[in-house]
């Protein structure tokens, strides 16, 4: 190509990108006397407020550059004295702001996710707290990955396990979940999530089709905790209080009891006075039951071949046992004592004894 036409398409280029560029007022007039820029994306800018009252609850703004319109994304104001929060993984991405809140409540670290559509000024808040947790919960998040459409693909761990999660406009759908040192870090390779599950690669699209209808509120017994019978969602099929839903076929239907623990479409359900573990495809017990008070949490935990393990206080001379039930086979115990922190992930079970403060483990297929 002749060198004057290898000039005149460069200024072309150059023309178009300073065209396409948002201009440097919109920008400059989101940020106010006292104020920070914090980050900022061809659409949104985040904005640190001035004020000692807002430096100290963390809050964080987001702005449209075209117009200045501002609205706060998330703040980490705590709602007592003995709380404390934080705004975390903040990332801007199209029209679509993302904040991680963590608080702390006493032994409690919870984490959720905001998620801002500054179109509409609409906010989502989803939970990010594992099912796996121990008396004590642990949430934190490791990852946070834009996607498309106000989507999100994010690592959730505690001190044992930890979850590749996909939030979008319904619940946070857990892809994946096992021990937290076997979850990779998500990766996003087209139109899919990929990461790696001890040596295994594993990944699930952004996009997953889902013919359930929107799942309804919980009851108003569910607490806010994992296994409270709030909330739950895996690729496999979503519930909430005793609804479910299978994704792939939509089909629903009521259990007569409380799903506490989700793992693809295997649910542990509560009922008043014993678990047991159904397979929603078919609506059938696979595990159990096996005796539990409603009232007592019993840290129950479900694996793949639907073996159930729970904890039972009180059970085994005033104390403390942890007992395991597998399909077709009978009840068996692994401890009894002052035991705590009950986890069960990728065929490992672990509790703490609180007399000794000795962690112990033991596999369990």
């Amino acid at each position: 190509m002749p060198r004057a036409h290898t000039q005149l398409a460069s200024i072309g280029l150059l023309l178009a990108l300073l065209a396409a560029a948002p201009p440097a007022s919109a920008s400059r007039g989101c940020v106010r006397a006292g104020e920070r820029s914090l980050a900022s994306s061809p659409r949104l800018v985040l904005v640190a407020p001035a004020g000692s009252a807002a430096r100290a609850g963390g809050a964080r703004l987001v702005c449209r550059r075209a117009s200045g319109t501002r609205r706060t994304l998330a703040s980490a104001v705590s709602p007592c004295s003995h709380c404390a929060a934080s705004v975390r993984r903040v990332v801007l991405h199209g029209r679509f702001a993302y904040a991680v809140v963590s608080r702390r409540d006493f032994n409690d670290q919870q984490a959720e996710l905001v998620t801002l559509d500054t179109d509409t000024w609409r906010a989502r808040r989803q939970s990010l707290d594992l099912g796996d947790q121990s008396d004590d919960l642990r949430t934190v998040v490791t990852d946070l990955l834009a996607l498309a459409r106000g989507r999100a693909a994010l690592r959730v761990r505690n001190d044992f396990a930890a979850a590749i999660v996909l939030a979008g406009p319904d619940a946070a759908t857990t892809l994946d979940e096992g021990l937290a040192t076997a979850i990779g870090r998500p990766r996003v390779r087209g139109t899919r999530i990929r990461w790696h599950h001890g040596l295994q690669t594993r990944s699930a699209p952004a996009y997953a089709a889902s013919r359930c209808p929107r799942a309804p509120a919980p009851p108003p017994s569910a607490g806010l905790r994992p296994g409270d019978g709030g909330l739950l969602a895996t690729i496999g099929a979503v519930t909430s209080g005793s609804w479910y839903c299978v994704r792939a076929t939509g089909a629903t239907g009521s259990l007569d009891g409380v799903v506490v623990r989700l793992l693809g479409t295997l649910a542990v359900v509560q009922r008043r006075t014993d678990l047991r573990v159904v397979d929603l495809r078919t609506a059938t017990t696979i595990t159990g039951p096996a005796a539990s008070d409603a009232q007592a949490r019993s840290s129950a935990g479900v694996g793949a071949s639907g073996t159930l393990v729970l904890r039972r206080p009180g059970a085994c001379g005033g104390e403390t046992e942890i007992v395991a039930l597998a399909a077709g086979m009978p009840e068996r115990r692994l401890a009894c004592g002052d035991l705590r922190d009950l986890r069960y992930e990728d065929g490992i079970v672990r509790w703490r004894d609180q007399r000794t403060g000795e962690v112990r483990t033991a596999p369990l297929l």
